[in-house]
């Protein structure tokens, strides 16, 4: 790379780019401006995320892209795809309401069509489609599915008026959601022999002991089953899986005997005794939340948890968790005014949210040396220095804290995500040292000097808004200078900010286009804004 024609950010950003970009994927987000894709040709990338693009028009065309992603981009149609090689196709949020010509994708074995306004499939027939999604829409004609042979997981959640018989699910499939459907034929789970993974929530029709034959069903979702029928249970057996959230008054002496359970979500159940819960010694998981008046005593015995939700308990103490040695994940939030002093015995937490539990004094999370994650956002009166002790910290929201100051916060080195908006900061000294921030929240504050921050140089994302009109001008100087040059080396990728004035420089341009050329080696690109640069690469193509 010839850097004389750069300066040293150029340099910098381009020595980057060489390392990241080509022979992998690119992935491009909210970008209002693009249209033209005719880039593409250009570049060896088996993966194409474009997300949040509303402009597209222009014809997809490339040998090499197996997995393409258009999420969000108001797509009405994909007769202006034309990827021979695709495998993956995923359209998810667009206004797609049928496709035509479909048959040009004989290597797909995924697709997304999953919110969106389609009506019609049978554009699917004779395809080789193995995961297929098409939750959110308007389907109701499901013949289709017979024709499938290939088909192991189906999702067509939340498509009212879909109308499936038992004859158009094949005994191959393997998952299948299902939930907010109406069944006329009450014994659609007859044929479902192989089936590992089945989410039946809030149906209606359903002959849920026909389930006897699934004797492979590992993972199972079944939100207010109708008529309270929880007899089925007891014939699977091998359940390791099982969400049974929003059956108010069930009976868990239905569940005691699944000794292979390793996941159980019981929220909002209206449960106050769990006792019939103590034999499951082998749970690792367990989300008891909105559970409000639970007792947690029986918790006790379950030594291999590593993650438990009693959010929105209710709850006063923890100390029936207090010899939870493997717990790893803990939420305990919107508990007003829980005893949290059992924290200390629980030494092995990485993450911890407590948000919304009037903390004041919080000596205690002081021993918690292995927290890498922790919410206490929505705790104003708290007291943050026993936080100074957490040097493993990664992530850390405060949010609406009313915090004056942040010094107990200036040995946390390690930070990559701070979130302190909606305060009362005034000084941000204490940031100096977080050379690591990769996003960076100090919105709704009182700051007037960003100098301590101006030298960070690795923010992937800076957001400085809602300041006095007297300090707009400096927060738009530093926001600009923090994100012209954002970059996330040790993630393998690069995350880039309305970097106008760095890129459209003819001497950058020309350094991006040679390794194009060359087809260097990189991983992953990620960028905002960016249809001037690509334009310009198609440009200097051409010429």
């Amino acid at each position: 790379m010839n850097t004389n024609l750069l300066n040293d950010n150029e340099a910098k950003f381009m020595n980057t780019f060489q390392q990241r970009i080509l022979n992998g994927a690119l992935e491009i987000i909210n970008n209002r401006e693009l249209s033209s894709l005719k880039f593409l040709s250009k570049l060896d990338i088996f993966k194409l995320i474009i997300t949040n693009c509303r402009n597209i028009e222009s014809t997809l065309y490339s040998y090499t892209i197996q997995v393409l992603n258009l999420s969000n981009c108001n797509i009405v149609s994909i007769d202006n795809i034309l990827l021979e090689n695709l495998k993956v196709l995923v359209l998810s949020k667009n206004r797609i309401s049928s496709i035509n010509n479909f048959t040009r994708f004989k290597k797909l074995i995924e697709l997304d069509l999953s919110h969106n306004k389609v009506v019609d499939i049978l554009f699917l027939r004779q395809s080789k489609i193995e995961i297929l999604k098409l939750q959110f829409n308007q389907i109701k004609e499901t013949s289709i599915f017979s024709s499938l042979i290939n088909l192991k997981e189906l999702d067509i959640s939340y498509n009212y008026d879909a109308d499936i018989k038992p004859i158009q699910l094949l005994s191959q499939m393997t998952q299948l959601r299902v939930s907010i459907c109406n069944f006329k034929d009450i014994d659609v789970l007859n044929t479902l022999m192989n089936l590992e993974q089945l989410d039946i929530s809030f149906c209606k029709g359903i002959n849920y002991q026909q389930l006897e034959n699934s004797k492979k069903l590992i993972q199972l979702k079944a939100h207010q089953i109708q008529n309270q029928s929880y007899n089925f249970l007891s014939l699977l057996e091998n359940l390791k899986e099982l969400d049974l959230s929003e059956n108010i008054g069930i009976d868990l002496s239905r569940i005691k005997h699944f000794d292979k359970l390793t996941k159980l979500i019981l929220q909002n159940n209206d449960l106050k005794n769990i006792s019939q819960l103590c034999k499951h010694i082998n749970l690792e998981y367990l989300d008891l939340s909105n559970n409000l008046g639970i007792d947690i005593t029986s918790i006790c015995n379950m030594t291999k948890l590593k993650v438990l939700n009693l959010s929105d308990c209710d709850i006063l103490s923890l100390i029936a968790l207090k010899d939870l040695k493997c717990l790893e994940e803990l939420d305990i939030s919107s508990n007003p005014g829980i005893d949290t002093s059992a924290l200390e015995f629980l030494t092995s937490l990485i993450k911890l949210e407590s948000q919304s539990n009037d903390h004041q004094n919080i000596q205690e999370f002081k021993y918690l040396f292995n927290l890498k994650e922790l919410d206490l956002s929505n705790n104003e009166s708290i007291d943050i220095t026993p936080l100074q002790y957490l040097i493993q910290l990664t992530n850390l929201r405060l949010q609406y804290c009313s915090l004056y100051d942040i010094y107990a916060l200036s040995p946390l080195c390690n930070l990559k995500y701070l979130d302190v908006s909606d305060n009362y900061i005034i000084h941000i000294e204490p940031l100096k040292k977080m050379t690591h921030l990769s996003e960076l929240w100090l919105d709704g504050n009182k700051i007037h000097d960003f100098t301590p921050i101006y030298q960070l140089q690795f923010f992937e994302q800076f957001v400085i808004t809602d300041q006095e009109e007297s300090n707009r001008q400096e927060s738009r100087l530093a926001t600009q200078m923090h994100q012209m040059y954002s970059s996330n080396l040790q993630h393998r990728e690069i995350r880039i900010k309305h970097q106008f004035i760095q890129l459209r420089s003819k001497a950058i341009l020309q350094e991006i286009n040679k390794i194009i050329c060359k087809q260097t080696e990189s991983h992953c690109f990620f960028a905002n804004n960016i249809a001037s640069i690509f334009e310009s690469l198609s440009s200097n193509k051409a010429q």
